[in-house]
């Protein structure tokens, strides 16, 4: 009954081609076009596909329109192009694939000198694109006969619609064979190479965020395609070229032995942060195929990586202490000179996937450059940037969980018991948490003065006497610092912090051939809870005080007492000192 009475509608487009001298303008002028050509109107695939309206819709989209065109108009025949070339209809795909002419039109858009419109590199990226998925070997055919175009890419590397397409050739050749072909011949052209060249100082900002981001991509996705493609004998040419020592090596160099540069060196992190990642996995379940305790390459670090890192640590470390120039930054709460800034921060990062390879020559050289003192003075200094503190807490915990490696050296506990070892992390970021601790104490209140004292240390395991309590020999007065004093003849280091306005005094004592600290609070016990991660190492049970903790919130007694000395104090294991050191924290 519908079509009886011919109430179906019908498209205006067969009338207008029903015309002899119809143009190509006036059939996209029309609304429905987009939506006939992808259903296939044969009147309008058979227009499209003649030779001038291939060459006007290729034209219309590698072209800059006229300046003297209306901008509402400016842009709106080669946006209509670019759909009408990429509705992937099979005539129009054979007619531009197979076409050398049209494609040679298509491929003169990369000779224009850049800046290229972003606008017309995004539509001839696309229609590249869909060329490269539909015809991939008449495609790729042409492009390895084109000798500057690995060049010409590489030029135009600071448009991110290049940037895709180069990806878009990694990921959507089909045969597997056709793409390791295609890997191979990129990996010829120095692609690799010429990306990292890409990432200095002298380059601009656009070209360091896109060319970081390919060679990011170009790790993904091999490291991906080694668990899609099972049973593949050639290795990917660009990921082995990317892992080498060299390349890594040229990457560090380009940002530390120029002018610095924050964009340059925070794409370079970027990289390194991407090389450092472990295998994550691509859909659910596919972990599987690797069991815990298989040493598959994707689940660990390259050791070439590792030895092309480690002697910069040395400038990352530098990088924290006196990184690029920034503005002072203002906030409501105060000024920060410097602020925190992009490169410190992502320096922190990769100290955290360093840490995450658990290497003992990367952990010995943490240590040996104090990079995670620094650390925690950062994140102390900075107490609103939640950025730093996530990435802090991130290495903390991290350390805290490590198994000890096979170059660690064993702790010998007691006559009896077997020798145990324990990571070299573990005790010196203890160590340097509890001193640190200690300095900012009483440092969080700005209104009072802070001394700190060395006293002389006492015997192994015994508690400094009363004596050289009162009477320190070698008094230090200085002022908002964390530093202790090493007896040449000793092992322990003693850090004790006065309060001259409240006549209260907190001294820690660390022994670093028994690996223990011990805590001491004058005038009341600094802490009941003891915390260890070997039973064979708690102290002895503390008796209880029937003096409440809580009381150490309340105002004190400013009348002079003189200091009275616990005499049992606590002995707490390094590795359990943080969390200690949490607990304790609340109680100031």
């Amino acid at each position: 009954m519908f079509w009886k009475f011919d109430l179906h509608t019908t498209s205006h487009i067969d009338t207008l081609l029903d015309k002899e001298d119809v143009t190509l303008t006036e059939v996209m002028d029309e609304e429905d076009v987009l939506q006939e050509c992808k259903a296939q109107n044969h009147k309008l695939v058979d227009f499209l596909v003649r030779p001038q309206c291939m060459e006007d819709l290729v034209g219309y989209i590698t072209q800059e329109p006229n300046d003297d065109v209306e901008e509402k108009i400016k842009y709106k025949y080669p946006n209509i192009s670019c759909e009408l070339l990429t509705s992937d209809v099979g005539q129009i795909n054979d007619r531009l694939g197979e076409d050398e002419s049209l494609l040679m039109k298509l491929y003169s858009f990369l000779q224009n000198e850049p800046p290229l419109n972003p606008l017309l590199a995004s539509f001839f990226s696309k229609v590249l694109s869909i060329l490269i998925g539909r015809k991939p070997e008449q495609i790729v055919e042409f492009l390895r006969k084109r000798e500057d175009f690995v060049d010409l890419m590489i030029k135009h590397i600071g448009t991110s619609a290049i940037m895709d397409l180069l990806l878009r050739m990694l990921t959507c050749i089909e045969p597997q064979q056709l793409r390791q072909d295609v890997l191979n011949w990129l990996n010829e052209e120095k692609v690799i190479q010429r990306l990292v060249d890409m990432v200095q100082p002298s380059q601009d900002e656009d070209r360091h965020s896109n060319a970081s981001q390919s060679l990011c991509e170009i790790i993904r996705l091999s490291r991906d395609q080694m668990f899609q493609v099972q049973g593949c004998s050639e290795p990917d040419p660009l990921l082995a070229t990317l892992e080498k020592q060299e390349t890594v090596e040229q990457l560090l160099s380009n940002i530390f032995d120029k002018e610095k540069n924050e964009s340059a060196i925070v794409s370079v992190i970027q990289i390194l942060l991407t090389l450092f990642e472990t295998r994550r996995p691509a859909f659910e379940g596919h972990l599987e195929l690797c069991p815990p305790g298989l040493n598959h390459p994707s689940f660990s670090v390259n050791q070439s990586i590792l030895d092309a890192v480690r002697p910069r640590l040395k400038d990352f470390h530098q990088l924290l202490l006196e990184p690029p120039k920034k503005t002072v930054l203002k906030t409501t709460w105060g000024v920060l000179d410097p602020p925190v800034g992009n490169t410190r921060l992502n320096v922190v990062r990769l100290v955290a996937s360093l840490l995450q390879t658990n290497t003992h020559i990367i952990n010995q050289e943490l240590i040996n450059l104090n990079m995670l003192g620094v650390i925690l003075d950062m994140y102390f200094k900075y107490i609103w940037n939640n950025f730093l503190h996530i990435q802090v807490e991130i290495c903390t915990a991290m350390i805290l969980a490590m198994p000890p490696t096979q170059s660690d050296s064993e702790i010998n506990r007691e006559d009896d018991q077997e020798p145990v070892r324990e990571n070299i992390l573990i005790t010196h970021v203890s160590i340097q948490s509890a001193l640190l601790f200690l300095s900012i104490k009483m440092g969080i209140k700005s209104s009072l003065h802070v001394q700190y004292t060395s006293f002389p240390s006492a015997g192994v395991g015994q508690w400094p006497n009363d004596e050289d309590t009162q009477s320190p020999t070698s008094p230090k007065g200085t002022t908002g610092s964390s530093d202790a004093e090493e007896e040449p003849a000793s092992d322990r280091i003693t850090e004790t912090v006065t309060n001259g306005s409240m006549k209260e005094t907190l001294s820690l004592t660390v022994d670093a051939k028994t690996e223990t600290a011990v805590f001491k609070r004058y005038d009341f016990l600094f802490a009941r809870k003891v915390f260890s991660s070997s039973p064979s190492l708690n102290p002895t049970p503390l008796p209880p005080k029937k003096k409440n903790l809580a009381s150490c919130h309340t105002a004190r007694n400013p009348t002079p007492s003189p200091p009275t000395t616990v005499s049992r104090p606590g002995t707490y294991p390094l590795s359990g000192l943080l969390k200690c050191m949490k607990n304790c924290f609340y109680l100031f």
